[in-house]
């Protein structure tokens, strides 16, 4: 009965619940012939790092946050194998705000170079 244990009487006790991220950083301490790797950040958010995903995350690789992060930061957030994938529904709040204010920034600069007069 792997991943159960007896006590007296014959009563079978199934193992505690362990969340996903939890299960993840044990794997990744004992993936070398049980000798203990770094913990890598695979399982938490690309950007924040975070834990909590909420209900609307997605990843990295989704074509809409790709446009808009490029738009937003100076640097670009590639997909790499080791590095997560994730992102949080905090972070894709954020972008998504840092985009529509880089928008209106740059609308409104075009409109006041307009109303200079060509020299």
């Amino acid at each position: 009965m792997s991943g159960t244990s007896s006590v007296p009487g014959g009563v079978v006790v199934p193992p505690s619940p362990v969340s996903l991220h939890a299960q993840t950083k044990q794997v990744q301490q004992h993936l070398v012939n049980e000798i203990p790797v770094p913990v890598s950040y695979i399982a938490n958010c690309r950007l924040c790092l975070g834990t909590h995903f909420g209900t609307r995350c997605t990843t990295i690789i989704d074509a809409p946050l790709i446009n808009m992060m490029r738009q937003v930061f100076p640097v670009m957030i590639e997909n790499r194998v080791g590095l997560p994938m994730n992102v949080c529904t905090e972070c894709i709040k954020t972008v998504e705000a840092f985009y529509i204010y880089s928008r209106q920034v740059l609308e409104n600069q075009n409109r006041l170079l307009a109303t200079l007069p060509d020299v």
